[in-house]
């Protein structure tokens, strides 16, 4: 059975969205299309279907559907690199040789202790990846109301032996599976008592 619909938006078309088959009682669509100055896309922008921008108690909020990174319905091969905190500029990213950029591999053994997630950025020349690692992202989960914010914070030279490794925040562009909108690690699903295949609501500023 499908879950797309078309939603209509006044000036700009017809969009098709996915929300899946859980309701929020509350939910309100937002009759609006586009991308945040954080690099998400919502309500059909460049065909991204499970992405939504919605109001939920007075507050506009983005809609996905949740995986956690690395499970059986989004897995990770090892050596992909994520892609939003490979490529900062602004800071040194490597793996424990040495090699530039961060892989899931390696960032994978703090799943269960650090918070991080992974969304379907869109990159610009104003929104790049330096931009998005500035974003503190406000997470809501409507199911039960747990309500956390993530500060990002990241220390990802692995070649410095006395640094303890840190990566709260965004880390990578996905999941490239369909029905999920976002993806969070572990500790974060813990956090916010939420479990794949549930609704998750987010905001990043």
């Amino acid at each position: 059975m499908t879950t797309e619909k078309t939603l209509s938006i006044p000036g700009k078309g017809d969009f098709t969205i996915d929300m899946g088959s859980i309701k929020i009682s509350g939910e309100e669509e937002v009759k609006e299309v586009g991308v945040s100055s954080f690099g998400i896309p919502y309500n059909g922008f460049n065909g991204e279907k499970y992405i939504q921008k919605v109001k939920y108690k007075g507050e506009v909020w983005y809609r996905a559907v949740v995986a956690r990174m690395g499970s059986e319905v989004y897995p990770i091969q090892d050596d992909t690199h994520m892609a939003i905190v490979s490529r900062f500029k602004n800071q040194v990213v490597t793996d424990k040789d040495g090699k530039g950029g961060l892989s899931w591999g390696e960032l994978k053994k703090y799943s269960k202790v650090q918070n991080f997630y992974s969304t379907k950025f869109v990159l610009q020349s104003n929104i790049t990846p330096d931009h998005i690692g500035t974003g503190t992202t406000r997470f809501l989960n409507p199911d039960n109301g747990t309500d956390k914010t993530i500060a990002p914070l990241y220390s990802l030279n692995r070649t410095l032996t006395n640094v303890p490794f840190m990566a709260e925040g965004p880390v990578n562009i996905g999941p490239n599976v369909n029905g999920y909108g976002i993806a969070l690690s572990e500790s974060l699903m813990k956090l916010l008592d939420t479990h794949e295949g549930r609704v998750i609501y987010f905001m990043i500023k």
